[in-house]
């Protein structure tokens, strides 16, 4: 038994006969919806497991989640549950209105995450299971289920595999173990991966489309030596657009949109940024985050930040071209910026 497995035995019988809430992100996604989702199922012959959100879905997200065996729980409270497992996330503040109540629950903390340090993080935890080498949480409950030998029915599978193609933007962020893992899901859920896409990734309505590509007239473009970064401010928050900009060849995606919550943006490394260069997302947005009271989570090569309503745009790219710069320099002493 290596360490990763010992560590999932020891989750299940520090829950055994417990009542266990397992818990979504708040403006959850697909992955932390279906992962803790699945969890729920997994864990339901051991504990007395509940599926809860901290904040109603919106309608796009019901309808994503309608064929899951298992339908959430809005919670407004801790205090009835003897372990609370925080799934796709490690900070309070991404618990929205229960962020409060976690500093007075005296229950166990434990934690279920793939993403790099964010700020923030729960002062005090129980247990922890965090593999950043997994792509999406999706990946990393599906392996926890194969160990646990656990029951993939179709909609639990399909639920997972889901959660793994929106979060991996459709697998632009990938590993070998992604492959196999997506693979055992798709075989599961008797799906074809361009159903499974259809159902996760709808396409937009066309006056979104239009308004979105009206944008990437207005992109802006920094070349530094042979590489490059392309931002664009979007009407609305969307991700895949960011990854669009790295399919177009470009090193560094960006995308920004304003919303009631302050500056929403999101980021996408290229793979030759990444292994050429070094360069990784979190490392730079993660201390630019935390020195102004936002919130960060991510990848070295996907990452997303929320931040107050009197950020720009051009405050997120200033920083990434400036990290960028030096890592070309290492190897381009002379490299410079060029905006275009």
């Amino acid at each position: 038994m290596n360490g990763h497995d010992s560590k999932i035995q020891k989750l299940i019988s520090l829950v055994h006969g417990k009542k266990v809430l397992f818990l979504s992100h708040v403006r959850p996604d697909l992955d932390t919806l279906a992962s803790a989702m699945a969890l729920t199922h997994f864990f339901l012959p051991h504990s007395q497991s509940t599926w809860g959100i901290v904040e109603p879905l919106n309608e796009f997200l019901q309808s994503q989640t309608a064929f899951f065996p298992i339908q959430p729980n809005e919670i407004e409270s801790l205090g009835k549950f003897d372990c609370v497992v925080c799934v796709d996330f490690r900070s309070p503040s991404q618990a929205g209105l229960l962020s409060e109540a976690f500093r007075s629950y005296s229950g166990k903390i434990i934690i279920i995450d793939h993403h790099s340090p964010s700020p923030a993080e729960f002062s005090r935890v129980d247990f922890r299971l965090i593999k950043p080498h997994s792509i999406a949480a999706a990946q990393l409950v599906t392996q926890m289920g194969q160990f646990m030998h656990a029951s993939f029915t179709k909609p639990v599978a399909g639920a997972l595999a889901m959660g793994m193609i929106t979060d991996s933007a459709r697998f632009l962020v990938a590993n070998t173990k992604t492959f196999s893992t997506f693979d055992f899901l798709l075989q599961k859920s008797g799906k074809s991966y361009e159903e499974l896409l259809t159902r996760a990734v709808p396409v937009p309505f066309p006056s979104d489309r239009v308004a979105i590509l009206h944008s990437l007239k207005h992109a802006k473009i920094i070349s530094i030596g042979n590489y490059t970064l392309a931002s664009v401010m979007l009407p609305h928050q969307t991700g895949f657009v960011a990854s669009a900009l790295i399919q177009l060849g470009h090193d560094i995606g960006v995308t920004a949109s304003y919303s009631n919550d302050g500056l929403f943006a999101s980021v996408r490394v290229s793979a030759r940024a990444h292994s050429e260069l070094g360069f990784d997302a979190m490392k730079v947005l993660l201390p630019f985050a935390q020195s102004h009271n936002a919130t960060c989570g991510g990848h070295a090569r996907a990452a997303q930040l929320n931040l107050p309503p009197y950020f720009s745009e051009q405050m997120v790219v200033d920083v990434l071209t400036k990290n960028l710069l030096a890592c070309v320099r290492k190897n381009d002493p002379k490299a410079t910026i060029r905006i275009y």
